[in-house]
Formats: structure tokens, C-alpha cells, sequence
């Protein structure tokens, strides 16, 4: 039979072990407002194996769209849709530095309503 003291040393050395195992995490939400004929940008800073996740759901009138592309630190483009208007994307970066998601309403005419 374990002693209490013994118990409670046990017990904070697993509770130790596995602090220093987990990893904080950080998560940010925000609403975006990107008027017609505009773009908007949003940097974030990364570090290798940090793991991204990026939905997001365009409001407004029927058939509202935008534009939106991911580039990373050296200007290359990882992820880019055109006209959606539902984008759910998830990836781990192999890079540290500043990654840029850029969201245009541009004022291009619509071909599709034609």
C-alpha cells in the first residue's frame, strides 16, 4: 500500500510529466468587413508545425463572393479560391514567419450572371 505522501508525489510528478508534453494552443476569431471594390489583409506570425485553420462564410446578398488567397514569408502562394463564398482550409506550416490572407471584393463584372 502507497503511503499519502507517496500518492501525492506520484501524482504531481504525472501531472508534470504531461504539462510538459501538452503545448498551448491559441485560437482568434474575427468578422470581417471587406466593402465593395475592396481588399483587406490579415497577417499572422507562424512557427514551424503550427497548424492553421481558416473557414469562413461570406454574408450579404445572394450570390455574394470574394476572393481569397494565403501567401507565406517568401511571397509564394499556398492556397487561392476565386468568387467562393464558403471556405473551410486547414494546413501546417513548414516556415516560420509572417503568413498573409488577403480578402478582395473586387469590383470585377460578374460573367456568371449573364
Amino acid at each position: 500500500m502507497i503511503q499519502p505522501r507517496k500518492e501525492l508525489i506520484v501524482i504531481l510528478l504525472i501531472v508534470l510529466v504531461f504539462s510538459t508534453i501538452i503545448q498551448l494552443a491559441e485560437a482568434t476569431s474575427i468578422s470581417l468587413l471587406v466593402p465593395k471594390g475592396e481588399e483587406e489583409s490579415k497577417i499572422i506570425n507562424l512557427t514551424v508545425e503550427d497548424r492553421v485553420s481558416v473557414k469562413f462564410t461570406v454574408v450579404g446578398q445572394t450570390g455574394s463572393t470574394l476572393d481569397f488567397c494565403i501567401t507565406d514569408p517568401h511571397e509564394n502562394v499556398i492556397a487561392e479560391y476565386i468568387k467562393v463564398g464558403n471556405v473551410d482550409y486547414r494546413f501546417v506550416c513548414d516556415g516560420a514567419g509572417e503568413y498573409v490572407l488577403r480578402f478582395s471584393n473586387s469590383a470585377r463584372e460578374r460573367t456568371d450572371s449573364l
